[in-house]
């Protein structure tokens, strides 16, 4: 089983990354959505919701230029703290 850091190190250079420009969106992605603290852990030792934003993590390394999400039920609720940092470079997205 991967570590958090080892699914996003892997899609990023799936998706043509080399493994330093996927080691920089990982760091950039962890820090934005406070898993910085679960990089090392192992995605199955992870709660539903760590795993659901390692899922989105995983689709947005590599700059792809759409994701489609679909869910039929909430699976986050948004706190005034939680910042994602996706999108276009240099912009800052609060849920």
């Amino acid at each position: 089983m991967l570590t958090v850091s080892e699914h996003i190190l892997f899609y990023g250079q799936l998706k043509g990354l080399s493994y330093k420009q996927a080691e920089e969106e990982m760091m950039n992605m962890l820090l934005a959505t406070g898993m910085m603290p679960k990089k090392n852990a192992r995605a199955k030792s992870l709660s539903g919701g760590m795993k659901r934003k390692l899922s989105v993590m995983c689709a947005f390394v590599g700059g792809s230029k759409c994701v489609i999400l679909m869910s039929r039920q909430l699976v986050w609720i948004p706190t005034p703290g939680d910042r994602w940092v996706f999108g276009e470079r240099g912009t800052q997205n609060n849920l």
